[in-house]
């Protein structure tokens, strides 16, 4: 059984998968960058968050070069988590 473009249904379903698969090969490297392409503050600072020390990871966020959304993000999230609202609206204005 074969298509127009000369492919039988088997070949036509492989090829699709092997599609598929490598889209999902290139999320995947995309997220893994991502996650190598963190600085090491980035690092630090998510550590002292994950460990409770808030105020030290707001000092490590505060202290970056790095003014994206996702830090500011970091940064309000810890301001958040520390009980302190008035200073977490800052970062996200």
């Amino acid at each position: 059984m074969e298509n127009r473009q000369g492919l039988c249904i088997p070949c036509q379903l492989y090829f699709k998968l092997i599609k598929q698969a490598n889209r999902l090969s290139l999320i995947i490297m995309l997220l893994v960058l991502n996650v190598v392409a963190q600085t090491p503050t980035f690092v630090l600072a998510d550590s002292l968050y994950a460990v409770g020390n808030y105020k030290e990871a707001i000092q490590q966020l505060e202290n970056l070069q790095d003014k994206s959304d996702a830090a500011q993000l970091r940064l309000a999230k810890a301001y958040v988590t520390s009980g302190d609202l008035n200073s977490a609206i800052k970062p996200i204005k």
